[in-house]
C-alpha cells in the first residue's frame, strides 16, 4: 500500500515522540506480516528472539493510539490491515486464561500453538507449557 508523504512523516514522528524509532508504515506492516507468517509456519527461533520480534507490533500499537494520525485517510486502511494480521495471529495463540501473562500486551500474553524445537523447549522449560513442534 502506498502512503502519502505527509502521513509517513507524521507516522514516523509519532513513534519518535515515544522513543520507538521511526519506521515507515509500509515496512512496519510488512514486518508484522512476516512475523505472523513465521508463526503460522512454526516460529523457528527461541523465546527471546520472539519477544524481540514483537517490538514492531509494540510500535504499531503506539501508532494506533495516536489521535493525530486519525486525520489522515490512510489511517483507516492501516488499521484494517493491522486488524487482519492481528486476527491471523490470534488464531496461532493458545488462548487459555490460565496461561495469560497479565502484564504483557495481548500479542505476547499467550503462548503460540506451534513452533520449532527451540521455542517448544523454551516454553516447556520456562513455563511448563507444551506446544506442537514443527520440524
Amino acid at each position: 500500500m502506498e502512503f502519502s508523504a505527509a502521513f509517513e512523516e507524521r507516522f514516523v514522528q509519532v513513534q519518535k515522540e515515544v522513543g520507538r524509532g521511526g519506521a515507515r508504515p509500509g515496512p512496519l506492516l510488512e514486518s508484522w506480516e512476516h512475523l505472523v507468517w513465521r508463526c503460522e509456519h512454526g516460529y523457528d527461533d527461541n523465546i527471546d528472539e520472539l519477544l524481540h520480534d514483537f517490538q514492531n507490533r509494540h510500535s504499531i500499537e503506539f501508532v494506533l493510539g495516536s489521535a493525530s494520525l486519525n486525520e489522515y485517510p490512510e489511517m483507516v486502511k492501516f488499521r484494517e490491515l493491522v486488524s487482519e494480521l492481528d486476527r491471523r495471529f490470534e488464531k496461532l495463540q493458545i488462548r487459555d486464561p490460565d496461561l495469560r501473562w497479565v502484564k504483557d500486551p495481548w500479542w505476547q500474553s499467550y503462548p503460540l500453538r506451534l513452533g520449532g524445537k527451540e521455542l517448544a523447549e523454551d516454553y516447556w522449560n520456562m513455563f511448563g507449557i507444551r506446544i506442537q513442534i514443527v520440524p
